[in-house]
C-alpha cells in the first residue's frame, strides 16, 4: 500500500509541476511584456523621476541582453572567421599562381642571361684575317663509350663544310664531320677518332693530339728528346692546313711517366659554339 501511495503521490508531483513550470513561464513573459511597454512609455517621458527609473531599469536589463546577445556575436564573429578564411585562401591560391609565373619567367630571363654572357664571351676570341665565324647552338649530345659528337644548329646554309674546326670561348671543341641544309655534326676532340696537328707553346714539340674516350687527351708521335714540361699550353700546329695555327687545345699534364693534355673546354658545359671559316694563306 505504501509503495502504491508513493507512485500516485509521485505522479501527482509531476502532474503539479508541469502547470507550474507553465505559470513561471506565462508570468516571465507577461513581466518582460510590463517592462517593455513601460520603457516605451518612459521614453516618451522627460520627468526626473521616470528617467532616473528608465535608467536605473536600463542599466538592470543591459547585461541580461549583452549575455543573451552573446551567442549571436559569437555566430557572426565565427561566420566573418569563415569568410576572412576562404577569402585568405582564395588570395593565397591567386599569389602561388603568380609566384609560379615569376619564377618561370625569372628562369627565362637567367636563360637568356646565360645564353647573352656565353655569346658575349664568344665574341671576345679575336679572329686573324684569315678567318671567320659562324655561331651556333649546341642543339644535342650525341655520345656513348665510344662515340662523342653533338649537333649545331648550323649547316649548308651557314657555309658550312666538313673538317672545319670548331670553338668555344676557352678553345678547340672538335670538328664538323656531317652536314646538313641546317645542323651539323661535331666530332669531339676526346673522341677515339679525333686526330688534331698540334704543337707546344714553349717547347714547340709538334705531335698528334688524339681522343681517348676520356676526359684526357692523348700526345702521340713525340720525339724521343723533347723537352716538354708540364704545364706547356697546347695550340692547334696549322700543319696540313685544315685548320688554323694557335687554336688553344690544353694543358700538358705528367701523370704515371706519361704526358698527357687537359683538354680546355668542358665539352659537357657547351652551350653555343663557332664554327671556324678559315682560308689558308697561299703559299707563294
Amino acid at each position: 500500500m505504501k509503495q502504491a501511495y508513493y507512485k500516485v503521490g509521485k505522479v501527482k508531483a509531476h502532474e503539479m509541476a508541469l502547470p507550474l513550470g507553465s505559470l513561471i513561464h506565462r508570468v516571465l513573459v507577461f513581466l518582460l511584456i510590463i517592462t517593455s511597454l513601460t520603457l516605451i512609455v518612459m521614453q516618451r517621458n522627460d520627468n526626473a523621476l521616470v528617467q532616473n527609473l528608465r535608467m536605473a531599469l536600463t542599466d538592470t536589463l543591459t547585461p541580461v541582453v549583452n549575455v543573451m546577445a552573446e551567442p549571436m556575436r559569437a555566430i557572426g564573429d565565427a561566420r566573418n572567421w569563415a569568410n576572412d578564411a576562404l577569402y585568405t585562401f582564395s588570395e593565397n591560391r591567386i599569389l602561388r599562381a603568380e609566384n609560379a609565373q615569376l619564377l618561370h619567367w625569372q628562369t627565362v630571363a637567367r636563360n637568356l642571361e646565360a645564353e647573352n654572357r656565353a655569346l658575349r664571351s664568344l665574341m671576345s676570341f679575336s679572329p686573324t684575317k684569315a678567318m671567320s665565324f659562324t655561331t651556333a647552338k649546341v642543339l644535342s649530345h650525341a655520345g656513348g663509350a665510344y662515340s662523342h659528337s653533338i649537333v649545331i644548329g648550323a649547316g649548308t646554309e651557314q657555309g658550312l663544310t666538313p673538317n672545319m674546326a670548331v670553338v668555344n670561348e676557352v678553345g678547340l671543341v672538335g670538328r664538323v664531320i656531317e652536314v646538313g641544309d641546317h645542323t651539323a655534326r661535331v666530332l669531339l676532340l676526346r673522341d677515339i677518332n679525333s686526330r688534331i696537328p698540334a704543337i707546344t707553346s714553349q717547347s714547340r714539340e709538334r705531335s698528334i693530339v688524339s681522343g681517348a674516350n676520356r676526359s684526357a687527351l692523348q700526345l702521340n708521335y713525340l720525339s724521343r728528346q723533347h723537352s716538354i714540361a708540364p704545364g706547356e699550353a697546347v695550340v692547334s700546329s696549322g700543319d696540313g692546313e685544315a685548320f688554323p695555327a694557335g687554336l688553344h687545345i690544353g694543358t700538358v699534364q705528367h701523370q704515371n711517366g706519361h704526358l698527357s693534355v687537359i683538354p680546355a673546354a668542358d665539352w659537357d658545359a657547351l652551350e653555343y659554339v663557332r664554327v671556324v671559316h678559315y682560308n689558308a694563306p697561299s703559299k707563294p
